[in-house]
């Protein structure tokens, strides 16, 4: 059972089957998968010749603001070079994560403006406005419900598989919103993105939510509610469930 509240089952069934949306792996390549980098670097806290910087960390101590900076350096295991440079040519700036603490994560994308790739999934989106667009985008309320509708073990931390990650819905390349979710990055660019329990109090999610609201065509009264129903869930909350 992925909700207490029944309605947001609802709701990511909204979202996948509204028709302004298409899924992402349609539209761009998503990848390499995390565990693909782990097998063919090695993380360093150095930086040496043949080292690449890399997004290993999911904490939310570190990923907090929808631009981000790498924090690892990978080097290519000796026997796996051949691996290693393929994958460094899929790098990319829109990055999203394999795998999320739903009681202190912040961020479920992120801009990057060195192209990279590790434990953060790089989409293969060639402009530099649509990178920033959905880079807000993955962050909304909207991408939130669908990635926790896709929980198979652990509630609290989910990982996802790329075929996940290629399922979530992305506006259409003639959506009208794209001007308005890359307005939202720039808006919310230094703003610091609370974790989804506090998601009232934070105006970045507030600013997200309605370029996200536009894109899909509904009332931003509606994706309100549905951030008020998550934030009140007991795997966001890390509380007793409370009757609804």
């Amino acid at each position: 059972m992925q909700w207490y509240d029944g309605a947001l089952a609802e709701a990511a069934a909204a979202i996948e089957s509204n028709h302004h949306l298409e899924p992402t792996g349609l539209r761009f390549d998503v990848g390499p998968a995390g565990r693909r980098i782990q097998d063919a670097y090695e993380t360093s806290m150095e930086q040496t010749s043949d080292a690449v910087s890399g997004f290993h960390s999911v904490s939310s101590g570190l990923r907090r603001t929808v631009a981000g900076e790498p924090d690892v350096w990978y080097r290519p295991r000796p026997a796996k070079r051949g691996l290693a440079e393929r994958y460094a040519a899929q790098k990319g700036h829109l990055l999203v994560p394999m795998r999320f603490d739903t009681v202190s994560g912040r961020l479920t994308g992120l801009w990057s403006a060195t192209p990279s790739f590790g434990w953060w999934v790089p989409v293969a989106v060639p402009e530099e406005d649509k990178q920033k667009a959905l880079a807000a985008w993955w962050n909304s309320t909207l991408v939130r419900l669908m990635l926790l509708n896709r929980r198979a073990q652990k509630l609290t931390y989910p990982t996802w598989q790329l075929a996940h990650l290629r399922e979530i819905r992305i506006p259409k390349p003639d959506n009208p919103a794209w001007p308005s979710l890359r307005e939202a990055f720039d808006e919310v660019l230094d703003a610091e993105l609370l974790p989804m329990k506090l998601a009232e109090e934070c105006e970045a999610r507030k600013v997200i939510d309605e370029a996200a609201a536009l894109a899909c065509g509904i009332e931003i009264e509606l994706v309100a509610d549905w951030r008020r129903r998550l934030a009140a869930e007991p795997t966001i909350t890390n509380r007793q469930a409370k009757p609804i």
